[in-house]
């Protein structure tokens, strides 16, 4: 079983990637795609690709590609499991795919707060944290294809999948969304695994502090919580 551990960050001033607190786990590699040298040795870093050319939230853009399309950027894995900069997994990820990802094509967390697309973008526009252009395209999206209230939404925090050519296909697809309407991902993750029908393996609590956690492991936690 080859497994890549997947990380990026990319204009964030403060924001530094480091190594794992237990030295990483023996059986994965781990990639950090990044826009400066950071002081680590576990995280094999690589230059993040500078494409976008969204004027504000190109950072952002930059640094999602490695999450999405993990499986392009350093191909030839069995599994790719991506998590935020900040996080840190403490649950070994060959213990994680063979509980979560048994039979199932990715690995999430339900949000725990929200339930719901269409409340999600109301509130990414009240706190301003995407350009208006691109919420209003993707609410135009889910209203002309009559995407239903309340049909779920995820955190993703961090996620984990089989390379499979259904998952590519997925990957693919969630992609094109992202650059075409809005760029926060959760947004358009429910849609994505509905069209292409993934068997989700919901992992229990939260990457987040207000999400509770799993009594049994911790899977990841916030180092800055």
């Amino acid at each position: 079983m080859k497994i890549a551990v997947i990380t990026g960050v990319s204009g964030l001033s403060g924001a530094s990637i480091q190594d794992p607190a237990n030295g990483g786990y023996p059986n994965v590699d781990y990639y950090a795609f990044v826009d400066r040298e950071h002081n680590c040795k576990v995280w094999q870093q690589r230059p993040l690709l500078d494409f976008s050319l969204d004027s504000f939230y190109y950072p952002r853009r930059n640094a999602k590609l490695a999450k999405v399309l993990g499986f392009l950027m350093v191909p030839g894995y069995d599994y790719y499991l991506w998590h935020d900069h900040h996080c840190e997994l403490q649950m070994d990820p060959e213990e994680l795919i063979n509980t979560y990802l048994k039979n199932n094509d990715m690995a999430v967390w339900k949000h725990a707060i929200r339930n719901c697309v269409y409340d999600e973008i109301d509130l990414l526009g009240r706190i301003n944290f995407d350009t208006g252009d691109s919420l209003a395209s993707t609410l135009e999206y889910f209203n002309r294809t009559g995407w239903p209230k309340n049909a779920g939404l995820y955190e993703l925090t961090s996620l984990a999948y089989a390379n499979t050519p259904k998952v590519q296909a997925a990957l693919l697809t969630w992609w094109e969304f992202i650059c075409k309407h809005s760029s926060r991902d959760q947004l358009s993750f429910p849609l994505v695994a509905k069209k292409h029908r993934l068997k989700l393996g919901i992992m229990p609590g939260s990457a987040q502090p207000y999400g509770g956690s799993n009594e049994i492991m911790p899977i990841i936690r916030d180092k800055n919580s």
